[in-house]
């Protein structure tokens, strides 16, 4: 489940949120909706979304292309980071928390840029985690 979920964190962060940065957030979209005008009907799924922001690169602004690269790179060293933790703990059974129990017994194992993004998930998962009881009292 965990390594799933790096991967859906992964292509939601790179499909969804090439807006969501400081501009986004005081209402200057940068990127998000040159992402929706050039790429917008395009059907999610299968890589379909990254080959047209690949393809239409240059229809960008610098900004949004420079934006667009990042996330790329983000992208890759989530997949990486998922390869490291299907080798280290792929072949556990999934339930009762043993894939996190893993990880977490195996994280000095994990390149730097794993670690890091392994931690970042850890504290969105719990933070939902927190979300979700709240929701239930």
């Amino acid at each position: 489940m965990l390594t799933k979920f790096f991967m859906v964190l992964a292509v939601s962060s790179l499909c969804v949120s090439y807006g969501a940065d400081e501009g986004a957030a005081k209402g200057k979209d940068t990127c998000g909706a040159e992402v929706k005008k050039v790429c917008g009907n395009v059907e999610r799924g299968e890589g379909r979304m990254r080959d047209c922001i690949a393809k239409n690169m240059s229809s960008f602004s610098p900004q949004c292309q420079e934006r667009v690269k990042l996330r790329e790179e983000q992208f890759d060293k989530m997949k990486a980071c998922h390869e490291e933790i299907k080798k280290l703990c792929g072949s556990v059974e999934k339930g009762e928390g043993r894939k996190k129990k893993c990880l977490e017994e195996n994280k000095s194992k994990l390149s730097p840029d794993c670690q890091a993004i392994a931690e970042r998930i850890k504290n969105r998962f719990e933070k939902r985690q927190g979300k979700k009881e709240e929701k239930v009292k």
